[in-house]
């Protein structure tokens, strides 16, 4: 028998109506009565996270250096400290746009394999660095054209081209891959469904699961499903049955009846703030309850790229300025929180304590396979008044006293005073729009770091390639700071033996999940007006071209990769042309601006160069003016690099200057000295610099992990130097504020921003110890002028200033004619 609410002791009615901050004489209790009976049936939960990449959306991430790199990677998938995510689905880069940009595929062509292109590997040996115990599910986007004629992808060269990732992935990046879609949002094809079973099982992947068929959730893409009743061969293939935006178009009851698991393979919450992190628990609770979807991922990750790329800043957080170590985290991010740190994959939802409050909103129940535990987790938005929710628990769950964190628009997820069930019942007042987990576990924390101030992208900035270690697999084959949009460029080595370039490799074009215009990759800060860039440049065939572009603005519409910007473009022969091109409607539009034929210096490669003022814009081949115009289409942007869509071209010395600027040394890149520390190795994985705060929690009763100081505490959580939780928290001993617990060291010295260097670096990849903020890095570095005197707030200027050491690595190469 459990005792009512209005009977209960008035201290447990007066706990419950102080969580949501009301008197005892404002509201009355027994709203509504919820039985959480652990007998109940349920589907069993697969799992909650988000999407790298279905365009190239976390290009910028690894760019970024330590500490500011592993404190984004420890909100994103750390247990118990930030999102806690417990799926990484990420894009199998396909060489073809996917909506922000391209990604570069591990087999251009049939006869050519290599698993180090690229940055998805990375992001997930990070993730499983933090979290063991997270999922890995990939997906084709793009696919080069091999694979396929006319967009279609379902063949069995592409089951093969995924068998040889998902074995690529082990083989070369100990990675399990545990999910594999077919191709995202590209119709149906059952009889491929079935191939690629057949070939991942005669490939040794017979432990992956497949599901199908990822495409936008409307109420014919749910059709295909009944087919499960009546063909077994395609039950047997597939794991779920996966489709996109089912808040907004959820699967009619027959298909619910299969029994089948379903799930949200991209939900979308396009929105920002406090709003945006709500609407996520909003729509995870309607696909349970609505749909019986058992796992929902959203696109995307985080905004890890260029703001005049789609749908910036729509996620858990922005970290597009790697050269200043600056991010943002959002309040989406809790909303993950609320999910990930109350649930494992594998517990069960309770049907009967799952649904939609009387007065707004909704919950679902879940718990443990084992122990009792049990977490609600429930939103109230648009609800109008505060409802006093009672809780009756039985069936073997846990009786234990239940925490309760909260979020709403003023503050994101807070801990708030403990419930003591009485007989099993307990009662929660909840505000409108607000979210609420409850729980019998422990260890939840809000983790934080600091993030260093923003600052403008380094000018003057040179690229000469020449600095990236020549094994570019620790590079992921790509330079720093680079987005391609269309095509994809690789670190090469010159055919002349003079050093290392950019080159194009996409030809022919892919079978894009876009509509491309052209291969092009874009660089700088699109708020730059007045200036001059140049690269040297090499068509590898007549009938091609490649191009500098400038005052780039826009990459298209999300589909349609076609960007707003000036070009010069330039063949073997000498042929120029300096257009415009924008996006009209679905065409791409371009507009010759000038043109001619220059007379080029002797040898292949050329230099081409664009100087913008004002409405004034000067083009130079060769050194030599070939055109002086007044346009004003477009007013600033950042720069690029282009070819012709199915042909290859090389591009060197990128230079972008202040108008008449001398010509700068090249930039230096701490990036290198971390990249060459740890050999392409997960190196950063877990380490989380000192300074970081939780609010809340630092023992588990899961044994969960909370920082990386390596200092254990009794339930096996460890928690970081110098850290602290405003509810009893433990830390580390020995933690000293300005020391970086998870990198375990770091360089002495400094540099200008000039490029003159002091002292050395005596550990590369790992925080500077030279000057420290309180334990709150601002970069984990010290920032230093040439004289030797503080710089403050200069951590922009120490990533492109460097240490001696690296700059001892690389030679000046003069621009060539």
């Amino acid at each position: 028998m459990h005792a009512h609410p209005k009977h209960a002791p008035p201290a447990f009615v007066s706990m419950a109506l102080a969580i949501a901050g009301l008197g005892a004489s404002t509201v009355a209790l027994a709203d509504q009565t919820i039985a959480v009976d652990g007998t109940a049936t349920g589907r069993t939960f697969a799992g909650m996270g988000a999407v790298s990449g279905g365009g190239a959306t976390s290009v910028l991430l690894r760019d970024y250096v330590e500490p500011q790199r592993s404190q984004i990677l420890d909100y994103l998938f750390k247990p118990y400290f930030g999102a806690a995510m417990s799926e990484l689905y990420v894009e199998i880069g396909g060489d073809g746009n996917a909506t922000q940009g391209s990604e570069l595929s591990h087999m251009h062509s049939s006869s050519d394999e290599n698993y180090f292109r690229g940055y998805e590997w990375w992001l997930m040996e990070q993730a499983k660095a933090r979290n063991p115990a997270i999922y890995l599910d990939a997906t084709p986007w793009s696919g080069p054209s091999w694979l396929g004629n006319n967009n279609n992808l379902f063949t069995q060269n592409t089951a093969t081209y995924v068998a040889n990732w998902l074995n690529g992935a082990k083989t070369y990046h100990n990675l399990d891959i545990n999910y594999v879609g077919c191709r995202n949002e590209k119709g149906t094809d059952e009889q491929y469904a079935e191939l690629l079973r057949t070939t991942l099982n005669s490939n040794g992947l017979s432990s992956v699961g497949i599901h199908a068929f990822d495409n936008p959730g409307t109420a014919s893409n749910w059709t295909w499903a009944t087919d499960l009743n009546t063909n077994a061969t395609l039950d047997s293939a597939l794991v779920a049955i996966g489709q996109h935006t089912t808040e907004g178009s959820p699967p009619p009851a027959d298909v619910i009846a299969i029994g089948k698991p379903i799930w949200d393979t991209e939900e979308h919450v396009y929105e920002q703030g406090f709003q945006c992190e709500i609407d996520i628990v909003k729509a995870f609770n309607f696909n349970y309850i609505n749909s019986k979807i058992t796992k929902t991922i959203f696109w995307y990750l985080i905004t890890s790229y260029y703001p005049i790329e789609n749908f910036t800043n729509q996620t858990v957080g922005t970290a597009s300025a790697p050269w200043s170590g600056s991010y943002t985290i959002s309040p989406a991010l809790w909303g993950y929180a609320h999910v990930g740190q109350f649930t494992k994959t594998g517990w069960t939802f309770l049907d009967g304590a799952s649904g939609n409050f009387n007065g707004g909103g909704s919950y679902v129940t879940l718990k443990a396979p084992t122990g009792g535990d049990f977490s609600v987790i429930a939103q109230t938005e648009g609800a109008n008044a505060t409802q006093n929710i009672t809780f009756n628990v039985t069936g073997g769950l846990a009786a234990g006293p239940i925490s309760v964190w909260t979020s709403n628009a003023s503050a994101q997820f807070t801990q708030q005073p403990s419930v003591t069930p009485v007989n099993g019942t307990f009662a929660v007042a909840m505000a409108p729009n607000t979210i609420y987990s409850l729980t019998t576990t422990t260890g939840q924390q809000k983790g934080s770091y600091a993030s260093p101030a923003t600052a403008p992208f380094p000018l003057p900035y040179y690229e000469n390639y020449d600095h990236y270690n020549s094994d570019f697999t620790i590079n992921g084959y790509r330079p720093y700071y680079h987005a391609d949009i269309s095509g994809g460029f690789e670190l090469y080595k010159r055919a002349d033996g003079t050093g290392q370039c950019l080159r194009q490799v996409v030809n022919p074009a892919a079978n894009a999940w876009g509509v491309e215009w052209n291969p092009y990759t874009i660089v700088g800060d699109p708020s730059w007006t007045d200036y001059q860039v140049s690269a040297d440049v090499m068509p590898e065939d007549a009938t091609g071209w490649a191009s500098v572009m400038g005052r780039v603005n826009s990459t298209g519409d999300g589909y349609w990769a076609t960007p707003s910007a000036y070009y010069l473009s330039l063949t073997q022969a000498g042929a120029w042309s300096f257009d415009t091109v924008t996006l009209s409607g679905t065409t791409s539009s371009v507009k010759q601006l000038a043109n001619g034929k220059a007379t080029l210096l002797a040898g292949s490669w050329h230099n081409l160069q664009i100087v913008f003022s004002g409405t004034s814009i000067k083009g130079l081949v060769d050194k030599t003016q070939v055109f002086s115009i007044n346009d004003s289409t477009f007013k600033s942007g950042s720069v690029g690099l282009g070819t012709l869509a199915n042909h290859n071209a090389q591009f060197d010395n990128l230079i972008v200057n202040t108008v008449g600027g001398a010509t700068p040394p090249p930039t230096v890149f701490v990036q290198d000295g971390e990249n060459a520390s740890d050999g392409g190795a997960p190196f950063d994985a877990g380490g989380s610099s000192s300074g970081a705060t939780g609010s809340s929690g630092a023992t588990s009763s899961s044994g969960a992990t909370s920082s990386s100081s390596g200092a254990t505490s009794s339930s096996g959580a460890t928690s970081s130097s110098g850290s602290t939780s405003s509810s009893g928290s433990t830390s580390s001993s020995g933690g000293s504020a300005g020391s970086s617990s998870g990198a375990g060291g770091g360089s002495s010295g400094s540099a200008s921003s000039t490029g003159g260097t002091t002292g050395s670096d005596s550990g590369a990849g790992l925080a500077d110890a030279g000057t420290s903020n309180g334990g709150s890095p601002s970069g984990g570095c010290s920032c230093r002028t040439v004289d030797g005197t503080s710089g403050g707030s200069g951590l922009g200027a120490l990533l492109v200033a460097g240490v001696a050491t690296l700059r001892s690595r690389r030679r000046h190469r003069v621009a060539r004619p």
